[in-house]
């Protein structure tokens, strides 16, 4: 019995481990398309999350993500459980599975851009008819238009679906994702010009739409949301009340959103105000609150000060005393600086071996992208430093304007402020020669 309980423990525990693997996406990409930044997700703050590794792992708080080819804009939904590969192509992507069923499920995303000619998967404008006078005149004849091309491209869903045999949870979610895309050109799209009786009968209309919290998976939806708020807000200035409007996830993911919008245009330094306070204390999610948490860590930084890679506050008056140390300016946007973090690795541990103290200033804003690339370049995260602070000194004193940058310090005093990197040979000489002193 005492083994048939052991049994019981370990697979329900294997069972456990299996369910947790499957909630993450994994995404192998071509090293062709490493570090150009050309496939990546948002966040709902509408962060972008670059894909800047061989193989990079999705942890998802929801049943899909959006994953944007930003050479297209081609939008794919990805889920839980998804093991992708992407080869290069030169033109469009390719997603790559071991299910032929997915396989075909994630080319709906390519079909449907050549077949409706990107006029609403990217974000350009429509034709400039919507802003015809005849439409202006007769919006009718403007909710007419947007009908028609939205009942042609559920069409083509629906034929896609049926001749390739592929399930209603398929359909479903593809039908939502061409709805919110839809939703979003009609609520923004030659919007303006029409009077306020016309966007009073939009606002009546779509409260019952944008009250659907499982669908802030969808970029364009979370973009129709937020529109929504402020057109409400025009109608009904400052008597207005988010609360008027929603309930629920979707009035916790507004109260958030505008809340992150305020601290990001705060300057740094500056204390949150009661106002602020009392708006963070409504959020329910706990993810959004620490998310909101980190930036109003980012927002206390004084000029002297910096984050470590477990986010405690490091003075830079404090590293500028310590030994001979070679500072690199980067980010996890900028490809000469991971090529050069990738060309220069044995040399750095070369040089680190003979009592070089090397440190990586990252001027990312974006603390995920910058753990991402932390880990795809192998750095020693004991020596990583996050500034999102424009003001902070240490850019300014030792007069980053570019990246990468690199700069030698150490005894209390700026050696050189611009130095050469470390796979020139001169950079190198000028390196060891400080060494021997």
């Amino acid at each position: 019995m005492f083994r048939s309980l052991l049994v019981l423990i370990f697979l329900c525990s294997f069972k456990s481990l299996l369910l947790a693997q499957n909630q993450e996406i994994v995404i192998k990409i071509d090293s062709n398309d490493l570090g150009w930044h050309r496939y990546y997700y948002l966040d709902e703050f509408e962060t972008e999350i670059f894909l800047d590794s061989l193989t990079n792992v999705i942890n998802p708080s929801t049943e899909y993500v959006q994953l944007i080819d930003g050479k297209t804009s081609i939008s794919y939904l990805i889920k839980p459980g998804d093991n992708i590969y992407i080869p290069y192509d030169s033109i469009q992507a390719k997603l790559i599975t071991n299910s032929t069923v997915r396989n075909i499920e994630l080319q709906y995303a390519n079909v449907y851009f050549n077949l409706f000619q990107n006029t609403f998967l990217t974000k350009k404008s429509e034709p400039l008819c919507l802003l015809d006078t005849l439409y202006i005149q007769a919006p009718n004849k403007r909710d007419q238009l947007f009908k028609e091309r939205f009942d042609i491209e559920v069409e083509a869903l629906k034929e896609y679906q049926t001749s390739n045999h592929l399930s209603k949870e398929f359909y479903k979610v593809q039908y939502y994702l061409i709805k919110s895309f839809h939703d979003e050109k009609y609520l923004t799209v030659g919007f303006f010009p029409f009077g306020d009786q016309y966007l009073a009968k939009i606002l009546s209309e779509y409260q019952k739409v944008f009250n659907n919290e499982d669908l802030l998976f969808i970029n364009s939806y979370r973009n129709s949301i937020r529109f929504y708020e402020g057109l409400f807000f025009k109608l009904k200035g400052k008597e207005g009340n988010v609360s008027e409007l929603f309930s629920g996830d979707i009035k916790d993911f507004l109260i958030a959103n505008n809340l992150v919008k305020q601290l990001k245009k705060m300057r740094s330094g500056n204390v949150i105000t009661e106002e602020q306070k009392s708006q963070l204390a409504l959020i329910k999610s706990q993810k959004r609150i620490e998310y909101i948490n980190t930036q109003l860590l980012f927002n206390k930084l004084q000029a002297t000060e910096m984050l470590d890679y477990d986010l405690n506050i490091q003075n830079f008056t404090d590293i500028k005393s310590q030994k001979l140390t070679y500072v690199v300016f980067w980010a996890s946007w900028c490809l000469p600086c991971l090529e050069n973090l990738k060309d220069t690795k044995n040399i750095r541990s070369e040089l680190t071996d003979k009592g070089l103290n090397i440190i990586y200033v990252s001027i990312d804003k974006n603390q995920v992208s910058w753990y991402n690339a932390v880990e795809s370049m192998g750095l020693d995260k004991k020596k990583c430093y996050f500034s999102p602070n424009d003001n902070a000194n240490i850019v300014k004193e030792l007069d980053v304007k570019s990246l990468p940058h690199y700069s030698i310090i150490g005894d209390n005093q700026i050696i050189e402020k611009k130095s050469l990197p470390l796979n020139n040979p001169e950079g190198l000489k000028k390196v060891e020669e400080l060494l021997r002193k």
